[in-house]
């Protein structure tokens, strides 16, 4: 029965892993897209970017780089970073669930090995819990990573959104994609 709860302990480890890296990539999702409304605004107002203080913020060195290519060295090094959390933070849950999933197996053989060994039969309880903690954690985790994806897609389209408004003040210099 320990077998049994340990899967159990495991796959809810491994959906909460998934669950906290999928926040995480809403929540990069959701500045990106606030930022991209705020700079628009800005743009059909007339408004400098240099005065919206979050901008400055988050893209100070691509709003003071001297020149076009400054512009977008600096831009894509922002991305950079971006592109690596939104690559590691969409992986993690298809890895969980993988994790979970090979958990079950590998603890629902365990159990099932001891319980053959007992004289008294086959108790197929503990074998089953830890068989449906796996699937059940790839289960949650595949639907994650799949929503996961999808929110660091969303990051990425306003990240290349914001290049061409603020590399040079959206004069069409090309930056690399996020991802």
């Amino acid at each position: 029965m320990w077998v049994a709860l340990t899967a159990w302990v495991v796959a809810a480890v491994c959906v909460g892993a998934g669950v906290r890296q999928l926040r995480k990539l809403s929540a990069l999702a959701h500045g990106a897209e606030s930022l991209l409304a705020e700079c628009r605004r800005a743009r059909r107002s007339g408004q400098p970017l240099t005065e919206l203080p979050r901008v400055v913020t988050e893209l100070g060195d691509v709003l003071d780089a001297p020149s076009a290519e400054a512009s977008v060295a600096a831009f894509n090094e922002r991305l950079s970073d971006v592109a690596r959390d939104l690559a590691v933070g969409a992986d993690v849950p298809r890895a969980a669930a993988r994790i979970g999933l090979f958990s079950g197996a590998v603890l629902g053989v365990i159990e099932l090995t001891r319980a053959l060994a007992t004289p008294d039969g086959v108790p197929l309880g503990g074998v089953l819990a830890a068989f449906l903690a796996g699937i059940a954690a790839a289960g949650v985790g595949y639907d994650l990573d799949r929503r996961s994806r999808r929110e660091a897609g969303r990051g990425r389209e306003a990240w290349n959104s914001l290049g061409s408004l603020v590399v040079r003040g959206g004069s069409g210099t090309a930056a690399k994609s996020p991802g």
